[in-house]
């Protein structure tokens, strides 16, 4: 009901499905979207019991792996680009009900900042607040670190974003 809805956000702005929207869909025993189709009809009703709505990709079956019955997983990207802040979902932590990340501060101690948390997109997760583009995120070593404002000694490591960027994101 949620991408739905989101979806329906993103209409209203020019930014929603269309049929030139890629639609990547998964079989249970694959890993990944390694099939891609187009939408082809997008229901205009929510059903109610369910909370689901009904739509039709067409996509490429030269192999016969879809069969009438079968379940698979899909992602229905819109056309709008989003700039987004991504780390690694190792680094968040919880407390209580909320979450948070362990930081750089100044004179290499750990500061924690409460965040707001997206969905998570090939094993990093999308930060909608409460970090900096400029903020270096601790993510190893994070049991050593007991409160915030402990010394630590940085290692910084490049992220891998390859694999991040070319998906969309939910």
């Amino acid at each position: 009901m949620s991408s739905y809805l989101r979806f329906q956000e993103r209409v209203h702005h020019g930014s929603g499905v269309s049929s030139a929207n890629p639609v990547r869909v998964a079989l249970a025993n694959e890993t990944g979207f390694p099939h891609i189709g187009r939408v082809d009809f997008l229901d205009n009703q929510v059903n109610p019991s369910t909370g689901t709505i009904r739509a039709r990709v067409i996509l490429s079956n030269p192999e016969h792996l879809f069969t009438p019955g079968l379940y698979a997983r899909v992602q229905l990207e819109s056309t709008g680009a989003v700039q987004a802040l991504l780390v690694d979902d190792k680094a968040i932590l919880t407390d209580q009900d909320r979450k948070y990340v362990y930081v750089l501060g100044a004179g290499n101690t750990a500061q924690r900042k409460d965040v707001q948390l997206g969905p998570l997109v090939n094993g990093l997760r999308m930060v909608q607040s409460g970090l900096g583009a400029g903020d270096k995120v601790i993510v190893s070593g994070l049991q050593k670190i007991f409160y915030p404002g402990v010394p630590v000694t940085p290692k910084e490591s490049a992220m891998e974003l390859s694999h991040a960027i070319q998906q969309p994101l939910p």
